[in-house]
């Protein structure tokens, strides 16, 4: 592990992670910041054991379809599996030097359970009483994740999982001295297909509300605001979602890459189409613009060098479609302006879900049936999305799959 002591844990150990947050941290390392990641795999212990074996060094080659430059990433020094090594990782955060937690678990990871180590919040709460137990020092428990709010997301649930522990002053003591800051994290980053190689795009954005991680992650490129609401609507509405629309439609027309779904003019009209339609649901944060940034998306959704599969996209849209689109459709709702074309997304979506042989998405068996039976109301009024879609665009989505 050389000389440096871990003092970042990142639980969900993935592409994602190695292509972004590890990087921004390598670069903070080469600008002479003493920082080190132990990464966690939650799922499979595969990652962990791979990234282990190839002495925690690996390649992150940024292309943009003409050429490419290589970057030699090292800011990783231990990888470790939860449930199996919650002991030692309750000992690294509980160290006096530790600084910050940070997180790629997917939007599905952000759900409270009785059993603290079940689930992401219950796992983070036990890792903090590990700390409170030996030091009073506060630390940052950063969400990277797709959630609109995701810092106060984590919090609440995080306290809630604290209260399983059962001592008021601990709980306390995270709201007070432990900052769940509110982020937004941008980088495309497909499933790699050699080891040891990570292909990405050279666009790579992280934005997050002021913190005390400034200290030392500033000065490499992160964005540290007073707000990141605005960046993450932006992202969620004018990239995410239409990221899902070009996944469910590539999915349907047996396309496997979403940029070669993009390149036929039909599809990147409708991809306008939606982003003209959701820029209406927000403001941009300022010095933004809503045209410049859709423009810019739909030139790096193109990119041929990425291999995007859309089948990777497609995957678990009861978790992702509610923050990408539901919340946008109920806005525009709220303002008396159109969803015809949000309203499509979702029509392609039933349809994927009624026609699709792959389908992966942990409500596929209560979704399934519904989709094939066209049932629009019944599929949308679901208790278990995350958030509530307006049934007023029920009707609006019924006739969109009637059309298809």
């Amino acid at each position: 592990m050389g000389n440096t002591k871990v003092n970042i844990l990142h639980m969900g150990l993935g592409a994602f992670h190695k292509a972004h947050q590890a990087v921004y941290v390598q670069r903070a390392i080469n600008n002479g910041q003493k920082l080190a990641i132990a990464a966690v795999s939650q799922r499979d212990p595969k990652e962990a054991a791979s990234l282990a074996d190839m002495g925690f060094k690996y390649l992150v080659r940024q292309s943009d379809g003409v050429s490419s430059t290589d970057e030699e990433i090292t800011s990783i020094v231990a990888t470790y599996f939860y449930p199996k090594d919650y002991l030692a990782l309750a000992q690294i955060v509980a160290d006096e030097d530790f600084l910050a937690i940070t997180i790629t678990a997917t939007e599905k990871a952000y759900v409270y359970s009785d059993d603290l180590q079940a689930t992401l919040p219950g796992r983070l709460a036990y890792l903090l009483h590990a700390r409170y137990l030996k030091t009073k020092k506060g630390i940052s428990v950063i969400s990277c994740d797709n959630l609109s709010g995701n810092g106060a997301i984590t919090k609440a649930l995080v306290l809630k999982s604290a209260g399983l522990i059962g001592d008021a002053i601990f709980t306390n003591w995270i709201d007070k001295e432990v900052t769940f800051p509110n982020t937004m994290v941008d980088r495309i980053v497909p499933a790699p297909k050699q080891a040891g190689v990570l292909v990405t795009e050279p666009f790579m954005q992280w934005v997050i509300e002021k913190d005390r991680i400034e200290k030392h992650l500033g000065g490499i490129g992160i964005q540290f605001v007073d707000d990141v609401a605005g960046y993450e609507l932006m992202k969620l509405r004018l990239f995410n979602a239409v990221h899902s629309a070009l996944a469910y439609t590539g999915e349907l027309a047996g396309i496997e890459y979403v940029a070669q779904v993009i390149k036929d003019p039909k599809h990147e009209q409708l991809v306008k189409n939606i982003q003209e339609q959701a820029a209406s649901s927000f403001e941009v944060p300022a010095g933004e613009s809503a045209d410049a940034y859709s423009a810019a998306i739909r030139k790096r959704i193109a990119n041929p060098s990425l291999g995007h599969r859309s089948e990777q996209i497609a995957m678990d849209g009861s978790q992702k479609l509610p923050h990408r689109l539901f919340t946008t459709i109920n806005v525009l709702i709220e303002k008396n302006l159109p969803t015809n074309y949000l309203s499509l997304v979702l029509a392609i979506w039933v349809d994927y879900l009624g026609k699709s042989d792959r389908v992966n998405d942990p409500l596929k068996e209560k979704l399934i049936p519904l989709a094939k039976a066209k049932d629009v109301a019944g599929l949308f009024s679901l208790p278990e999305f995350a958030v509530k879609l307006n049934p007023k665009a029920f009707s609006e989505i019924q006739e969109a799959l009637r059309n298809l």
